[in-house]
């Protein structure tokens, strides 16, 4: 990471913090493939060199700027990373102080920094955090789903090219069993096959080379039905406290995203129009098998076996364990736990998004 200097030349000309005291925290996941795997650790630098090439003539345009880098050193250590940057956010009473997290790990790196702001923001009540921090979210990872551009290119482009500040929402997951405690999800919570397939790309992605992930769905599809019952389920999805949908049946998947046109699984397009919520039927295994190839394009949506829906609110029924994923981040699940209530949350990440 010897081009991290390069970080400061970038915030501090970009346009959209103008007269602005920018505080960046550079949270480093140094086992994500991003920097382990040789090839794409020397594509992102030399896409990282050449930004800093093309901005470096702006003029500073910022009040001031600092930067500081971290690095995690265990799984969850980036969660009190985060929240001591994030602590140091809400501290700070300058009146045009931001301060910039930006996550250079996989999604699971990146779902541990927005859980601790989300945590911070709703349960301890440090409201004032929704427009203090900014986050970014570099593609160093695996998936990388959940970030602010499938590559680095994209990402970087958002300081090269005219860009603003938007809020995001996110989903807040909540068990019967367990009302007072919440999850969350950035991109994508489910239940069902597709968490399958994420329990089993965690635990060999390091282990099989190749496509980890496209030889778990063909395992998923042969497996799942072997070792979860899958049995009747209620699914209704609400719209402003009306309801939108109420949907019975034996199903493979059900997920919700915190927007429309989102992937997971390394692009797999399974939410490509507008609507957040998708629902799919048990199958013969054959027809599973044709179907896994539809997901790279987003053809699943037209088969009879998927219901699309537009919700803030999903509640689940169900009387058998299941897994979870949430941003391929994988919980078991209990009839306990039934109703699961899906949500979305009012918008508080702070995030760039091009013009």
């Amino acid at each position: 990471m010897e081009y991290i200097p390069g970080v400061k030349t970038i915030a501090e000309r970009t346009s959209f913090f103008a007269g602005k005291h920018v505080v960046v925290t550079l949270i480093i996941n140094p086992v994500a493939g991003g920097f382990t795997i040789e090839k794409r650790a020397r594509h992102n630098r030399e896409c990282f060199l050449s930004t800093v090439a093309y901005i470096q003539h702006r003029p500073v345009v910022t009040a001031s700027c600092s930067v500081t880098v971290t690095h995690t050193r265990h799984h969850g250590h980036a969660g009190g990373l985060a929240r001591a940057a994030f602590e140091q956010a809400r501290l700070d009473e300058r009146e045009q102080a931001l301060h910039v997290v930006i996550v250079a790990g996989g999604d699971g790196t990146s779902h541990d920094v927005q859980s601790a702001l989300v945590r911070m923001i709703y349960h301890e009540g440090h409201r004032s955090l929704s427009d203090k921090v900014l986050l970014l979210r570099l593609p160093f990872g695996t998936g990388n789903d959940g970030t602010d551009g499938r590559t680095i290119e994209d990402t970087l482009s958002l300081f090269a090219a005219p860009a603003h500040i938007e809020k995001q929402r996110s989903i807040r997951i909540t068990t019967a069993d367990n009302p007072a405690h919440s999850h969350y999800s950035f991109n994508i919570s489910s239940i069902g096959i597709d968490a399958f397939i994420a329990f089993m790309t965690n635990a060999v992605k390091n282990k099989l080379p190749g496509d980890s992930y496209k030889t778990c769905v063909d395992a998923a599809c042969l497996f799942y039905n072997r070792l979860f019952r899958v049995s009747p389920c209620v699914v209704r999805v609400y719209r402003n406290n009306q309801p939108v949908l109420r949907h019975t049946g034996r199903f493979l998947y059900v997920l919700m995203g915190a927007s429309g046109y989102r992937t997971y699984g390394s692009n797999q397009k399974i939410l490509s129009d507008h609507n957040n919520v998708c629902i799919a039927s048990d199958m013969p295994l054959l027809k599973k098998l044709i179907m896994k190839g539809l997901f790279k394009t987003g053809g699943h949506r037209l088969v009879p076996e998927t219901v699309l829906a537009s919700g803030d609110r999903l509640v689940i029924d169900f009387n058998e364990k299941i897994l979870m994923q949430l941003d391929g981040e994988v919980h078991q699940l209990h009839p306990a736990d039934f109703p699961l209530v899906m949500e979305l949350t009012e918008p508080v990440i702070q995030i760039i998004r091009k013009d």
